[in-house]
């Protein structure tokens, strides 16, 4: 199995979680913003606004019987699965940068993008500081998640759905 089929097979389990969200939100998979950039994992487009998830399971977790057992600590921008220091605070603040960006330009005005990292194979996440500007979730709780912000009235979601499915948004500026 190659690299791009074992990020497919991480992928399905969020992609189930984001279809159960209410139908008001539109969702993107896989976006490519350019040809030297990691895809984003998934853009999720609704009533609250623009989130862009960066979707990661820890190489641990196809090891583990139990792989709820994955244990996530966060302290800051210092996020570290099973003791290992982690990259994902960082990457999925440049993906929404990258995301907020091309969205701008295509929408015509400013689109906010919020981050997150979405942790596949986790049951809970241990806190002991706040990431800033980054949300960090368990892929289950993801729904839920979403559907705690309140409605963010700026921006019309089909035009703006239609605009992220655009292939020419997402092309290097």
């Amino acid at each position: 199995m190659g690299r791009r089929e074992r990020l497919g097979a991480a992928e399905r389990p969020i992609s189930l979680a984001v279809g159960r969200l209410d139908p008001a939100w539109r969702v993107l998979h896989e976006v490519s913003v350019g040809r030297d950039q990691p895809a984003i994992s998934h853009l999720a487009i609704g009533p609250a606004g623009v989130f862009s998830l960066l979707v990661r399971r820890h190489p641990v977790w196809r090891r583990r019987l139990v792989p709820e057992r994955v244990q996530v600590h966060v302290a800051e921008d210092d996020l570290q699965v099973d003791g290992r220091p982690m990259p994902y605070i960082p990457q999925a603040r440049i993906q929404a940068w990258r995301a907020a960006r091309a969205l701008s330009a295509a929408a015509g005005g400013e689109i906010r993008v919020r981050p997150a990292v979405v942790i596949a194979g986790c049951e809970e996440i241990t806190f002991h500081a706040v990431p800033g500007k980054v949300d960090v979730v368990a892929r289950r709780h993801v729904p839920r998640w979403l559907s705690t912000f309140p409605t963010a009235p700026e921006f019309d979601v089909a035009e703006l759905y239609a605009a992220a499915r655009r292939p020419d948004t997402w092309k290097e500026r």
